[in-house]
């Protein structure tokens, strides 16, 4: 009786072995036909993620490459100036430039292409060097005209004296521009470099100024300032008068700038992409257009009419005719992206799921 139950016992045990045998063959079996879909599928598993986090599924995210396209708004916010060649114009102390761009952007494994269409609008101040011109040089259409101002024989004075100083001006651009950007991303950063063609093409300008008129009298016999004339209100000598003039835009020439922007990118909702970036244009055309006027003159026939008299944005003018004049952008851009994919089969569930990408 005790051979016959310790033989049973032998057999059950010899039975439950071979089934555990089996199901673990069978287990690396599946295992290794797994590691073989992960390592040839063009939409798998990356070997570079192995510890990526994983989702309420136990699928890992954040692992799928592939090609893409996405649609997107970007707003930006920038410190803009101008930097110029010409030593009496100070690009300091600048401005600001805010604008927004509809983006198409294209998406091969790591590698990005980007294309667009935008507007910014800037405001920029500049500091411009005093200024100093008699009316033999510099007075529009004087001619002979200054000789009406005499002394009691008759003759007329040598020469009137202006001096421009404490000049500040202020320009406003809108700007339409067109990015076309190249780039990579890699475990969650982004860079993207290229061009962007921007064309002004609304805006405005104002000058400030403090003018002093002087006149200078070589037939007065005395120890003045070089016989200098000045604060003389009845003979229109007068001195710290503040001038404000607004004008039309400068017509600043097509730029084409150099952009770059590096920054960081969040998945939100699996379609919805976040990026904030720090960014940076600078224009490499000379966009200083060509100018007939001066950037201060005095019409002949109110040579003391303050209020007449004539301020010029200093871009433009005769004075900085041969300067070059640079566009500078340096600031933050924030862009939201939209993805649109084909549902992938997933590789480790039975239903259907939109891939996921992102590195």
């Amino acid at each position: 009786m005790m051979r016959r139950t310790l033989h049973i016992a032998l057999t059950l045990l010899l039975i439950l072995s071979a089934g555990s045998l089996s199901a673990q063959r069978r287990l690396t079996a599946d295992n290794d036909h797994h590691k073989n879909s992960v390592g040839h599928s063009s939409r798998a598993f990356t070997t570079r993620d192995t510890q990526a986090a994983t989702d309420r599924k136990g699928l890992r995210q954040s692992l799928y490459v592939g090609d893409h396209h996405s649609f997107g708004l970007a707003l930006t916010g920038a410190y803009s100036t101008f930097l110029s060649s010409s030593s009496g114009v100070s690009s300091r102390p600048g401005g600001y430039a805010m604008g927004f761009d509809l983006l198409y952007e294209y998406q091969h494994q790591y590698l990005l292409f980007q294309v667009g269409l935008g507007v910014a609008w800037q405001d920029v101040r500049l500091n411009v060097d005093n200024l100093r011109f008699t009316n033999t040089d510099r007075v529009r259409d004087w001619g002979a005209s200054w000789a009406t101002i005499v002394d009691s024989w008759g003759t007329p004075l040598k020469s009137l004296n202006y001096s421009f100083t404490r000049r500040s001006e202020r320009l406003r651009n809108g700007y339409v521009h067109i990015p076309l950007l190249v780039g990579g991303t890699y475990a969650g950063f982004y860079g993207l470099a290229g061009a962007k063609l921007n064309i002004a093409f609304i805006g405005s300008s104002k000058v400030k100024a403090t003018c002093t008129t002087t006149g200078t009298y070589d037939r007065y016999i005395g120890t003045g300032n070089n016989n200098e004339w000045e604060e003389m209100d009845n003979h229109g000598y007068r001195k710290n008068v503040d001038l404000a003039q607004s004008g039309s835009r400068v017509p600043f020439k097509m730029d084409i700038m150099l952009s770059a922007e590096v920054g960081y990118e969040w998945v939100m909702k699996e379609t919805w992409r976040l990026r904030l970036a720090a960014y940076a244009d600078y224009g490499l055309v000379n966009i200083n257009p060509k100018g007939n006027d001066y950037a201060a003159f005095v019409p002949a026939a109110t040579k003391f009419d303050f209020a007449t008299y004539q301020l010029h944005p200093s871009f433009g003018s005769r004075e900085t005719s041969s300067a070059g004049v640079h566009n500078l952008f340096v600031g933050l851009k924030f862009t939201i992206l939209y993805t649109l994919y084909q549902p992938d089969k997933c590789i480790l569930c039975s239903h259907t799921r939109r891939s996921k990408h992102w590195h």
